[in-house]
């Protein structure tokens, strides 16, 4: 082991120590002394035995790793810019390639740290499914192990896109956006400093974000295009309820191409939706997109909450497909939906009333607005008090909203 390999091979050490809760005494006894074993972990020991001993205690091989270097290169490059284009094919291809060459080497132990990165990338690029707040957790401990820039980087995409559509965690932010800030000249990185612009109200700066991210894109990366197009759209909603208008003209025509990805498409029908449900209060106009939207990719199911949410805006029955989706309690937000299962199921007012209270509030301590869940079930707790016609429970409700500090 050369003195790269033995600092790398000493940061899995740290890496898996951490990930598994356990002291240096534990991992060095029977093995060498605590001392030594500090040094180790930064690459400082040259005796190779200890690392193959230390190796096999965290239950792994050794297999030598200047292949997996020289092949890491070229498929970095390959995977980065399929995808940056979200070019499916490509990445369904590369997929394929990654697990062919990990066969029989998964249990490495820098291959294993390697092929954790590539299922998570490959689950959100290929399958688009989202990683939960606790893997985001885990890969930003990960992350320090990685040395490729361009896997860095996707990765970072994948945490930050999971951590805002699906896990929601706030404390996570913070860190997420200081590996972000690494890579202030990257494209992808820019989209997502736009979004902490955004969340800190900096419009202003977050428009110019985006309109220096669409001065540098490749013209034929359509993808990045369409996502910088409605970002845009997501801020100028706000601000310009006419030029949101002739935004989503622009969105319209952007969505013909049919190199676009579904899920994409999918997630600029949302957008418009919540553009005509939260602000327009349009909500025929918003079901309509919100349908759409669930018709094209039915896997985060918040089209569905609300669906019915319009629905009930609209004394309309509850959807249909409410009967038929099987809810993904990996979702903080499956609770939401839960509810208007059982209401569809005609389920006593107040039993619906106590799900509210004991089960729908612990997701929504978690919500810092008012808009849009707390205002769906506010709204629900008065629609069932007017039938029970006791308002004890809504001013409960209400009670809580404020312990919590809703902003309006």
């Amino acid at each position: 082991m050369n003195d790269e390999i033995r600092i790398e091979i000493g940061n899995i050490f740290k890496y898996l120590r951490s990930e598994r809760k356990l002291t240096i005494a534990e991992v060095s006894n029977g093995i060498c002394s605590s001392r030594t074993y500090q040094e180790i972990e930064k690459g400082k020991i040259k005796n190779v035995n200890y690392y193959e001993e230390i190796i096999q205690y965290f239950g792994y091989e050794y297999f030598p790793i200047e292949d997996l270097k020289n092949w890491l290169e070229d498929f970095a490059d390959s995977l980065y810019k399929a995808c940056d284009y979200m070019n499916e094919q490509a990445i369904k291809e590369l997929n394929i390639q990654y697990k062919a060459y990990f066969r029989g080497k998964e249990n490495g132990i820098v291959y294993s740290q390697y092929n954790e990165v590539f299922k998570h990338l490959f689950r959100y690029y290929q399958d688009d499914e989202y990683l939960n707040g606790e893997e985001i957790k885990k890969d930003l401990k990960l992350i320090q192990i990685i040395k490729e820039d361009k896997l860095r980087i996707l990765l970072i995409e994948v945490m930050d896109i999971s951590n805002w559509d699906h896990a929601g965690d706030y404390d996570l932010m913070e860190e997420m956006k200081s590996w972000i800030e690494q890579y202030p000249n990257n494209l992808i990185m820019q989209y997502h400093i736009h979004l902490y612009e955004k969340l800190m109200l900096n419009m202003q700066c977050g428009l110019e974000t985006l309109k220096k991210i669409e001065l540098n894109l490749d013209k034929n990366n359509y993808y990045r295009k369409s996502k910088v197009m409605m970002a845009r759209f997501n801020i100028i909603k706000n601000i310009d309820k006419k030029m949101a208008e002739i935004t989503i003209k622009e969105l319209t025509k952007q969505m013909e191409l049919k190199c676009i990805p579904y899920r994409l498409k999918s997630k600029i029908n949302y957008n418009i939706a919540s553009f005509y449900y939260n602000i327009q209060l349009n909500y025929e106009q918003a079901l309509s997109y919100y349908s759409i939207s669930y018709k094209m990719n039915n896997k985060t199911q918040n089209a569905l909450l609300f669906m019915c949410a319009c629905c009930r805006e609209l004394n309309l029955k509850l959807p249909d497909e409410l009967e038929k989706c099987e809810i993904n309690k990996k979702n903080p937000n499956s609770v939401y939906l839960e509810y208007y299962k059982r209401l569809k199921k005609d389920i006593d007012c107040r039993e619906l009333e106590d799900f509210i209270l004991h089960n729908v509030m612990g997701v929504l301590k978690k919500e810092l607005y008012h808009n849009p869940y707390w205002k769906i079930f506010e709204n629900e707790m008065i629609r069932l008090s007017k039938i029970t016609r006791d308002y004890s429970l809504l001013y409960v409700f209400r009670k809580n909203m404020i312990k919590n500090r809703i902003q309006y």
